[in-house]
């Protein structure tokens, strides 16, 4: 959805759930996230950033509601 957002658009995310940390990356998990494999099986929030550093929308707010266990 983010290829058609427009300038004047405003772009909302909110997660709730676990976060996760290896390295000096972090990560949210999915509902399909994997024990065995959290670091490959969920999302980078760094990817998130960039998607949204490309947008054209000039309003974007993210809400993170995720822990570290």
């Amino acid at each position: 959805f983010m290829a058609d957002v427009t300038v004047g658009d405003t772009v909302v995310i909110f997660y709730a759930g676990h976060g996760y940390k290896a390295g000096d990356t972090n990560y949210i998990t999915c509902h399909d996230t994997q024990p065995g494999d959290i670091a490959g099986t969920s999302l980078p929030l760094e990817d998130i950033f960039n998607l949204l550093r490309k947008s054209k929308s000039k309003k974007i707010m993210i809400f993170l509601d995720s822990c570290h266990s």
